[in-house]
């Protein structure tokens, strides 16, 4: 029976490491068109002449796509942890954790919202001036930055081992 669990460890993490390859290597394959292929084409506007890389579409697919997949992939993965009781095996920390992410997220995104600026943006169709969504961007960036920041310190101690105690 040891066995057993062990292999079927042993398979997921080798499934899991070859999805994550998978995904470094085409967001590689994406970026290095999208900077290198026909990033210098310049094109007439209203505004003037701007760049507009050839796989620029290509790129906005891609980061979709992977929105979409991490969305999916979340809700099943909290699926299963809940069905197969799996919570029940991880560190108490990783609760703690999980909360703590959610709990950040308001806070971050009432920050960015009081420090968000409703300065008029040129954009390659002219002005965009509307000061509600220019606000809304800036929040939901800062708040996308400040999360990363903390999953990047998260990644940074669970690597040192503070949290396999």
């Amino acid at each position: 029976m040891e066995k057993t669990k062990k292999s079927t460890k042993d398979i997921c993490s080798k499934v899991s490491s070859l999805a994550l390859y998978v995904v470094f290597g085409i967001s590689a394959l994406v970026l290095i068109l999208f900077f290198c292929v026909g990033y210098n084409n310049m094109e007439s506007y209203a505004s003037g002449f701007l760049t507009t890389p050839k796989f620029t579409d290509l790129l906005l697919f891609w980061q979709y796509a992977l929105v979409v997949i991490c969305i999916i992939l979340t809700i099943v993965g909290a699926i299963i942890a809940r069905g197969a009781k799996i919570d029940s095996q991880m560190p108490k920390s990783a609760g703690v954790l999980k909360t703590l992410g959610l709990l950040l997220f308001v806070p971050l995104l009432i920050v960015g919202a009081i420090i968000g600026s409703s300065k008029p943006v040129r954009t390659g169709e002219g002005i965009y001036d509307n000061s509600f969504w220019l606000v809304a961007t800036d929040a939901m960036l800062y708040t996308i930055y400040g999360l990363l920041i903390v999953v990047v310190v998260g990644l940074i101690l669970n690597m040192i081992g503070i949290f396999k105690k």
